[in-house]
């Protein structure tokens, strides 16, 4: 099936008899009550209007009502699981499957007619989506950036769903592994609630219900005692020292982050009047008593909220876009004078990210970008064309897109259409917009005083509310001052409310980036580029433009990891050249997805191609068709559990 609109996927899956569900962007959750939907298929009137205007995800709802069940290995266990149990049992039958973004792999099967119960972690690694669950697929994509995929040799367009064989049957009808979470002791919990309706015994699940209760009650208390519903970050404040105490956060779905995703979830639900036993209204009460001794410090009250040292360190980490120099959601200023290449810098990052590559050393987080070119738009086609070019990625579709138009964000109305238009940005990738360029700042706020702090902090309280509404980092290309040294050009507000200052230099064909300011890392050393010239002529069009590689480094692409000399045997340069023509050079393909598509055995499979093909900065070089070549793998994200693919070059 060609790439189509969301809509076009809800109606391809509504006609193979699936159950559909919209879900929450970037979620695991529906977007709409879907109990009703276990029963009943939605209309395709019912589809279009969920999925007309894009947006959303696809959710199928396994079981009986779409006749499937769906065994979900997740992360490197669920595939040392998979491949244990092909050993003990043996393969198991072709049949429709699905890559996940976080490295895990769907396998469909056709429901037996008799009940299959949704369970998580029957097995370390495995979870089974039966009847009463669902599953998130393509296009849909996952926080992390990356899109749901059906494999492409297992695709629901034309391959069979196959009937599981019996030991597949026994393994999801039986009683969890005692080893696993879901097998554990039911939750204890004190006969005598505590002063928030809470227990106040240790909690030996915590994973659900007592995690939903902890924040319900500690969220009706504040709303009652501050008239008003408290923000994401003042209820993590007082439920996660409650929560923290009572659970055993060794084991998983308990932590800061998943605390944090529920909060957030709660606070939408309450919103949409989704729970009925919370309105958003508070209940009228009687003025508070003033603090005594006894009340100074109640578990909630009408004091600003607090963190003590055990929630400071349980915060999440900083997450990274490009490691090192841009957060996920931050705000950023590249700054430099005039032909100082800044755009041309803040293009490269932009399709770094776009393109999910490492820029030099640094590891990209993808996602899609919207780039406001407010000047310079007349060469942004030719700057473009030359990074795809150097980095051999001519003719692949990024989701990337160019506003040729200066925005005013000090207009509430233009910077309201500049977010709906980020909005449907997103939606027309199929990517959620990761960065947001503002080219220039001086073009984003015509009129205005740079000098002046009221005026700056307008600019601030926009770009705050970009990032609030697209959920991404923004960053601004910005001037100098007459006096290059003395920072950029404008009021010194600017510095105070950014995350990140980055300030470039140029010296002839030489240029310095250097991280001024990082709020929450340590400064980066300054990185030191060179100018390439990059030819685009076509016929008799003469054409060029620049591009930006590592100072003494001129090679295509700049992203290549350097090789050693080694030993390679007869039976591993089969396997190479097998890869390269799987992979191509000039592509890249997810070690799941090749391994599947070799078509052996898949822990064998996995264990030769991580012994032949090196984990970057190395890499191993065979000639391939007369061509030479260099095959590499590399992880996609900056976690050690992220998935792994294999890219090919051509030297």
């Amino acid at each position: 099936m060609a790439k189509g609109s969301t809509l076009t996927w809800a109606r391809f899956y509504a006609g193979l008899g699936w159950s559909v569900v919209p879900v929450r962007p970037g979620e695991k959750v529906p977007a709409v009550a879907w109990s009703g939907f276990q029963q009943t298929r939605p209309s395709i009137a019912q589809l279009d209007d969920w999925f007309a205007i894009g947006g959303y995800g696809i959710g199928i709802v396994t079981g009986q009502i779409s006749g499937i069940f769906v065994l979900d290995f997740d992360g490197e266990d669920g595939q040392a699981l998979l491949n244990s149990l092909e050993r003990n049992h043996g393969p198991l039958p072709p049949t429709v499957s699905a890559l996940t973004p976080g490295g895990g792999i769907h396998l469909l099967f056709q429901h037996p007619g008799t009940p299959v119960t949704t369970r998580q972690h029957i097995r370390p690694g495995l979870d089974v989506r039966g009847d009463g669950g669902f599953i998130v697929v393509h296009p849909s994509v996952h926080r992390n950036r990356r899109r749901y995929e059906w494999d492409a040799d297992a695709h629901p367009e034309d391959a069979a769903i196959a009937a599981a064989p019996q030991w597949v049957l026994d393994l999801v009808g039986r009683a969890p592994d005692p080893a696993s979470p879901s097998a554990a002791a039911p939750a204890v919990r004190a006969l005598q609630p505590g002063p928030l309706g809470l227990p106040t015994s240790i909690i030996a699940d915590g994973r659900e219900a007592y995690m939903r209760d902890t924040i319900l009650a500690v969220l009706r208390a504040l709303r009652d005692q501050l008239g008003r519903m408290p923000m994401a970050e003042e209820l993590f404040a007082e439920v996660w020292p409650q929560y923290s105490r009572k659970v055993d956060l060794t084991r998983p779905g308990r932590g800061a982050d998943e605390v944090m995703a529920k909060i957030r979830y709660t606070l939408r639900r309450v919103a949409a009047g989704a729970v009925a036993r919370l309105q958003a209204a508070p209940a009228a009460t009687a003025p508070p008593p003033a603090a005594t001794a006894e009340t100074a410090f109640p578990a909630c009250s009408d004091v600003f909220p607090t963190l003590d040292i055990a929630a400071l360190s349980s915060l999440p980490p900083v997450e990274w876009l490009i490691d090192g120099i841009l957060t996920t959601d931050g705000f950023g200023i590249t700054y430099g004078p005039p032909a100082s290449l800044k755009s041309f810098l803040l293009i490269s990052w932009a399709l770094h990210i776009a393109s999910g590559t490492p820029w030099l050393d640094h590891k990209v987080r993808q996602g899609g970008v919207l780039y406001v070119a407010g000047e310079g738009v007349r060469g942004m086609g030719r700057r473009i064309r030359a990074w795809m070019r150097h980095n051999k990625l001519d003719g692949v579709d990024l989701p990337f897109r160019l506003l040729p138009a200066s925005v005013n964000l000090t207009d509430p109305e233009q910077l309201a259409r500049l977010v709906r238009t980020a909005v449907a940005a997103a939606a027309a990738e199929g990517t959620p917009i990761a960065l947001v360029v503002i080219d220039t700042v001086a073009r984003a706020i015509p009129g205005a005083d740079e000098n002046s702090a009221q005026d700056m902090g307008r600019f601030v309280a926009a770009i705050e509310y970009i990032k609030a509404q697209v959920a991404c980092h923004v960053h601004g290309v910005h001037h100098s001052g007459k006096d290059p040294d003395r920072g950029a050009r404008g009021s010194s507000a600017l510095l105070g409310a950014v995350d990140t200052m980055i300030r470039v230099t140029r010296e002839e064909d030489q240029v310095t980036v250097a991280v001024e300011k990082q709020k929450d890392d340590d400064e980066a050393k300054p990185i030191h580029l060179q100018i390439e010239r990059v030819d685009l002529s076509h016929g008799l069009t003469l054409e060029h433009s620049l591009v930006l590689v590592p100072r003494g480094d001129t090679a295509s692409p700049t992203t290549k990891p350097a090789t050693a000399p080694r030993d390679i045997s007869q039976s591993q340069e089969d396997l190479l050249l097998e890869v390269a023509g799987m992979v191509r050079p000039g592509g890249r393909m997810f070690l799941a997805r090749l391994v599947e598509a070799l078509g052996r055995p898949r822990g064998r499979t996995y264990d030769r191609i991580n012994a032949a093909i090196p984990l970057a900065p190395n890499a191993v070089d065979i000639e391939w068709h007369g061509m030479p070549v260099r095959l590499w793998r590399t992880r996609t994200g900056l976690a050690a559990n992220s998935p792994v693919e294999v890219v090919c070059a051509e030297i």
